[in-house]
């Protein structure tokens, strides 16, 4: 019997579809009464560029394009034309009967992993998923960076335009203070001529 990984490279290599993806179901905070049933390889990822709301369920599956076509297929009278959205309510009957479904294919991906002892596969999705966890920690962390370092240079700009404009009106202080020394000591100059000047004038009429 062919192991399970090599059948599931084997697949890859004959179908451009994935062998092995996973499933979810997700609401949108503009849409919180539909859902969207779609797959995918890189879930955090997807999540992120769907701005999804609520993830309701996102389960491991095996050719995971038929079983969303199936879904597709069972909830079509609910569905957007041309879309992956879903008139189906959160809590409805309909959305019980969809999480049930999911649940049940992952359920059934897990014990066919177990059946034929293949840990390799579990193994890779497991370290699938963690990378994924942990680029999107890294995303976040990144963000976190990218906002702190904002916020310092807007503080050393409110820092640098302070300190500018103490140095200016330090300026204008010297200067100002530097005008009012030279006319106080013009002024005492022109004091002392002007006494000068009397006390010559007083002397010559005396001793005339």
């Amino acid at each position: 019997m062919t192991d399970l990984a090599d059948q599931v490279r084997e697949n890859k290599a004959s179908s451009p579809e994935p062998s092995i993806g996973f499933l979810y179901v997700i609401t949108h905070k503009n849409a919180n009464e539909m859902v969207k049933i779609g797959i995918t390889q890189r879930p955090e990822a997807r999540m992120r560029e769907l701005d999804a709301e609520t993830i309701w369920a996102r389960v491991l599956c095996f050719d995971p394009r038929r079983q969303e076509q199936e879904l597709h297929k069972h909830f079509s009278g609910k569905r957007l034309p041309g879309t992956e959205w879903f008139q189906i309510k959160p809590g409805s009957k309909e959305f019980k009967v969809l999480l049930n479904k999911v649940e049940k294919i992952g359920k059934s991906a897990m014990a066919l992993c177990t059946l034929n002892n293949n840990e390799t596969v579990l193994d890779q999705l497991q370290r699938i998923t963690s990378l994924e966890k942990r680029c999107e920690e890294l995303r976040q962390e990144n963000a976190l960076l990218q906002s702190s370092k904002s916020k310092y240079l807007q503080e050393r700009k409110i820092l640098k335009d302070r300190i500018q404009d103490l140095e200016g009106q330090s300026n204008n202080e010297a200067k100002h203070w530097h005008n009012s020394t030279n006319w106080n000591v013009a002024r005492g100059s022109t004091r002392n001529r002007l006494f000068m000047i009397s006390s010559f004038i007083s002397k010559r009429l005396k001793g005339g």
